[in-house]
């Protein structure tokens, strides 16, 4: 009797559930924006764009910031679901392999407690042709002595 264990298969082990996405750094504006703005204005050349670059920079680091944390997200949800896919999938397939294991070790109980019951059968026929073959053998030395 053979017991498999269907192991699933590497195309189920992985799949996208959760789609990363990117995000845009939200505008933010202040009262305070609007009249630095107009104190921007009034800067040199230089300075403002300095200032511009520095802005742009930050704004850069903050969007990238939160789509990395986005990304990240991403990531360890299908992770996650992946896992647990794979640890229900593994705990079912290991319940039927365990299942037909016990299955098959009832057959085997069974045939064997059958084979003894056969083998007491024979063991008594056994004894049987035994006790006849003695008393024969017993009647042909009786035979032989007269």
């Amino acid at each position: 009797m053979e017991i498999s264990v269907n192991l699933p298969p590497p195309d189920d082990a992985f799949e996208l559930g959760h789609e990363a996405y990117w995000t845009a750094p939200a505008p933010m504006y202040s009262i305070l924006d609007v009249s630095a703005l107009a104190f921007v204005r009034l800067m040199p050349r230089k300075v403002r764009e300095g200032r511009l670059r520095r802005l742009i920079a930050a704004d850069t680091e903050r969007a990238a910031l939160r789509n990395v944390a986005n990304l990240e997200w991403a990531l360890r949800q299908n992770v996650e679901d992946a896992c647990r896919r794979f640890e229900a999938s593994l705990t079912q397939r290991l319940s039927e392999a365990l299942n037909e294991t016990r299955q098959a070790m009832e057959t085997a109980l069974q045939r064997r407690s059958q084979m003894s019951a056969e083998i007491g059968v024979l063991v008594a026929q056994s004894e049987r042709t035994i006790r006849a073959l003695k008393t024969i053998l017993a009647e042909l030395a009786a035979v032989e002595e007269i």
